[in-house]
């Protein structure tokens, strides 16, 4: 469908031409952005049907009294707040690693991102993060490296994690 907006009916019916003209050139800018697309994309950076169809992984961060998260971050699992418990009925816990048995999800707690900073009174800052890793086939250290990129693109500490 095309609609002629701001064009008064007089141009119109003088040029009868003028809707295929404007359909045509359409097409044609179709057809270039098509051509264009298909050049950049080889068949290495298409999508697999897996990755499409794999839920993206989820995180909060929090940062004292800020949170950061992914889009559409809802968690559901018993796992986050049963390591949240965990790390506080125990201070010398820092991270706790799960995963489900069905799915085999990843759930992941760590605290203390960054002991350089402190609060007023010399703590180390309260800094957090609970993430979901939804890849099948993730291992611990694909898992720990999920959280690392999460934590330096979030910019919660200036060097190693």
């Amino acid at each position: 469908m095309l609609a002629f907006i701001g064009v008064e009916e007089d141009t119109i019916s003088c040029s009868p031409d003028l809707p295929q003209s404007a359909v045509a050139l359409l097409d044609d800018i179709e057809t270039l952005l098509s051509a264009e697309l298909s050049k950049t994309l080889t068949l290495d950076q298409l999508p697999t049907l897996s990755k499409i169809l794999q839920p993206t992984d989820t995180h909060i961060v929090s940062t004292g009294q800020f949170t950061i998260s992914s889009p559409n971050f809802l968690s559901k699992s018993s796992y986050l707040y049963d390591a949240q418990e965990l790390q506080a009925s125990d201070p010398d816990i820092s991270e706790v690693f799960s995963r489900g048995l069905n799915p085999q999800h990843w759930h992941i707690a760590r605290r203390g991102l960054n002991i350089t900073t402190a609060d007023e009174d010399g703590t180390p800052s309260a800094q957090e993060v609970y993430m979901q890793i939804f890849r099948k086939e993730a291992s611990l250290s694909d898992v720990d490296n999920v959280l690392a990129s999460v934590v330096r693109r979030n910019g919660l500490v200036d060097g190693a994690v």
